[in-house]
């Protein structure tokens, strides 16, 4: 010991001296001395931190989640559930990382995010949260994301989708955007009635309930009430006046009543604004869309040149790809065939009808009968 300390101040002394200056001006030069060895307690390997506990493992997993680093995000919660197996939060967020997980939609893991929100509801019966989440998983798994906001008129069966949105109403019954995906399941299941009534409590919820409005309208005219569907896309267009897709939609309610002046008025709305402000302007599916609506318009007023100026433009808005996975496209053909047909040009109307059996096969029932027509009168020459 005594060794030890007495080289400790030798060494002191001489790292002190070698800093000194002569009287000459010069230095002592320094002198390298070897340090002792460390005692054998500093040479011990560093402990390894504290794992962390599954309240950290959760709270780190979310923050992940929310930076959508998924991988991560599900390492943190697996841990935590291996910790707290019985964490109804950290079944929940390992649900939603697996609706997350993957490139796409049709990656995600649907099987097990439920499996794991149905886990965080048993052990928390009162998770409102975790019955949304779960109906929202079954809804995919019923209707693909990329269908589920529209309604194809066919029947589906989503009670499973319903009760879990109504339940999670229950228990929380104040939350606007709930309502509105229960009315859309009711919808699904061809339950109007019970569709609109959970859009008139989104509405009352929601404190800018312009989109509200315009599904509600929808509704309505999906059930041929055409006054009720305009006077709910007239208060959508009132509380978002810029958006053209609320004009297309009064304007197909006011087509169906034959105000065709008024629906033309709403479809040059529609052309003029934006629709879905993600679509770029040379490539709109929106503003094709009103332009095959306004050409019906005007056919319907017997403006049938103003209808083929509208339908040549929806055509020339949509890519030749695009045109095989919208139906739009089809759509405009069929319209402007008939307003070639109506102009005896049975030629035209004969190449617009089968361009658009050809990208839709389902517009043969709207197109085959007309379609045999114009070609046997643009064969035989003759009037009818």
């Amino acid at each position: 010991m005594k060794k030890a300390v007495l080289a400790g101040i030798v060494a002191a002394a001489l790292v002190s001296l070698s800093s000194c200056a002569t009287a000459g001006g010069g230095s002592v030069p320094a002198v390298v001395i070897a340090q002792p060895a460390a005692p054998l307690a500093q040479n011990r390997p560093v402990p390894a931190p504290a794992s962390l506990t599954a309240g950290e493992y959760l709270a780190r997993g979310i923050l992940s989640f929310e930076r959508n680093e998924f991988g991560s995000a599900m390492q943190d919660f697996t841990n935590a559930l291996r910790l707290a197996p019985d964490s109804a939060e950290a079944h929940y967020w390992l649900g939603r990382t697996y609706l997350r997980w993957g490139t796409g939609f049709h990656n995600t893991d649907r099987a097990r995010a439920i499996s794991a929100f149905t886990e965080a509801i048993r052990l928390d019966p009162d998770f409102a949260e975790a019955y949304f989440r779960r109906g929202m998983a079954l809804l995919d798994l019923h209707v693909p994301s990329f269908q589920a906001l529209g309604f194809s008129g066919e029947i589906e069966d989503v009670s499973d989708v319903i009760a879990d949105f109504t339940e999670a109403i229950r228990l929380d019954p104040y939350n606007a955007s709930w309502y509105h995906w229960l009315g859309h399941a009711h919808l699904l299941s061809g339950d109007f009635r019970s569709a609109i009534a959970a859009y008139t409590e989104a509405i009352r919820l929601e404190p800018n309930p312009a989109w509200l409005y315009s599904m509600r309208g929808r509704l309505h005219q999906h059930r041929g009430h055409y006054d009720s569907a305009i006077a709910d896309f007239t208060e959508a267009i009132r509380l978002s006046p810029h958006n053209g897709w609320y004009f297309h939609r009064r304007g197909l309610a006011h087509l169906a009543t034959g105000h065709y002046d008024s629906a033309i008025a709403d479809f040059a709305e529609a052309v003029r604004l934006p629709g879905n402000p993600e679509w770029a302007a040379q490539f709109n599916p929106d503003r094709a869309a009103a332009h095959v609506a306004r050409g019906n318009a005007r056919f319907g007023r017997g403006d049938f040149d103003g209808a083929i100026a509208d339908l040549e433009q929806a055509v020339e808005l949509l890519p030749a790809l695009w045109a095989q996975l919208d139906p739009t496209i089809a759509a405009a053909h069929v319209a402007r065939g008939n307003a070639r047909l109506a102009r005896r040009d049975y030629g035209g109307a004969t190449a617009d009808f089968n361009r658009a059996i050809l990208l839709d096969p389902k517009q043969r029932n709207c197109a085959f009968p007309t379609q045999r027509r114009a070609s046997q009168h643009r064969l035989s020459g003759t009037n009818f």
